[in-house]
């Protein structure tokens, strides 16, 4: 016989009876959640040191990110003796461009920048006057920016017009860029005048291009110093940029140590103190002149003078010679021999404001 189907009973809610044939009612157990997880006790987290075991504190030092991005500059003395080049460098420029287009010339040094080469040729416009320079004997190339209304304004000034940019054109004849990279040249003959007291170099003009994707001479991740100028021909105001890499700069710009650029107290002959605050460069040249003596004669016998000839000076070959720095007497010195070469040694500091040394 059959087991009748499950039915739900009318008088308990929830219950399940189930009848047999028998009449018996069997009812199974049925468990209850009635209470909610809310009020279930929570087991607290163990906060038990254990004996003889310190407790380990997480490092509080902030540490700074590092900017992959940003490009090496110079040291901050490099820095500050570049800045003097480059404002020696605009002043030979004005003077040269002066004596040249015969207009008023303003030209000022900004600041420098520190790019990428790739952000470099980047941030230059279509068209712009870049002349490309070969650094001979260092093996570095650098760039001349010059903006395009500059460009034209100088090389209408050079064919004897007034100074305007009075053509559209967005590029240049065979003839100007001639004319153009004639100027350039005698422009990186006052760069490198300005560069001489550090180190000499013969810079070379080497080609000029208009756009400035067509300029590849670095990588694109190849640190640069930008130099900016602002130049006023005449009414046209705009910009000038040298591009050098820094590969060429780091080594060539001398470094000052700190303890060289403190104050050193001396005393000159007469007791006073004197307060100076040198800078020693390491590449620098400074003219020397080591006086032998002074004689006094007519102009018909140095007229007169030849080989094997004697001329008596008013020096003892006793008494030190005089060393001089552009004309002043700052040392004394016997002569001699040193490794078969001629050889000065010097024997004595002149401190400054010495009488006996002063120039007649």
């Amino acid at each position: 016989m059959r087991d009748a189907p499950y039915r739900r009973s009318k008088g308990l809610k929830g219950r399940i009876s189930r009848e047999s044939s028998s009449g018996i009612s069997r009812e199974p157990y049925v468990k209850k959640y009635e209470e909610p997880l809310k009020n279930i006790p929570q087991i607290e987290k163990a906060n038990v040191k254990p004996a003889g075991v310190r407790a380990y504190a997480a490092p509080t030092r902030k540490v700074d990110r590092y900017d992959f991005t940003k490009v090496e500059t110079l040291a901050l003395d490099q820095e500050r003796y570049l800045e003097k080049v480059l404002i020696h460098f605009a002043e030979l420029l004005t003077a040269l461009l002066v004596s040249i287009l015969r207009l008023r010339i303003q030209i000022k040094w900004e600041n420098n920048d520190y790019v990428s080469y790739d952000v470099y040729t980047h941030s230059l416009v279509d068209p712009s006057a870049l002349n490309v320079f070969n650094i001979e004997g260092v093996n570095a190339r650098g760039i001349i920016f010059l903006e395009f209304p500059l460009c034209l304004t100088i090389i209408d000034r050079l064919l004897g017009g007034k100074g305007q940019p009075v053509s559209e054109d967005n590029r240049l004849t065979e003839l100007e860029e001639v004319i153009f990279c004639r100027l350039i040249q005698k422009v990186l003959g006052q760069f490198s005048e300005a560069f001489k007291e550090i180190k000499e170099f013969t810079v070379k003009n080497e080609k000029m291009e208009c756009n400035p994707q067509a300029v590849q001479l670095y990588s694109p991740s190849e640190p640069m110093a930008i130099a900016n100028f602002r130049i006023r021909i005449g009414d046209m105001p705009g910009d000038m940029k040298i591009c050098l890499p820094l590969q060429f700069l780091k080594p060539v710009i001398p470094k000052v140590k700190p303890s060289e650029l403190l104050p050193r107290t001396t005393v000159n002959s007469k007791g006073q103190k004197i307060t100076t605050n040198p800078i020693i460069l390491e590449s620098a040249r400074i003219g020397i002149v080591v006086e032998l003596g002074r004689s006094d004669i007519m102009f018909q016998d140095l007229v007169n003078i030849g080989v094997g000839d004697v001329v008596r000076l008013n020096m003892s070959i006793e008494n030190p010679l005089r060393v001089k720095i552009e004309g002043k007497t700052k040392f004394l010195g016997r002569p001699g021999v040193r490794e078969k070469k001629v050889a000065l040694q010097i024997c004595k500091v002149v401190q400054e404001g010495d009488e006996e040394f002063e120039e007649q």
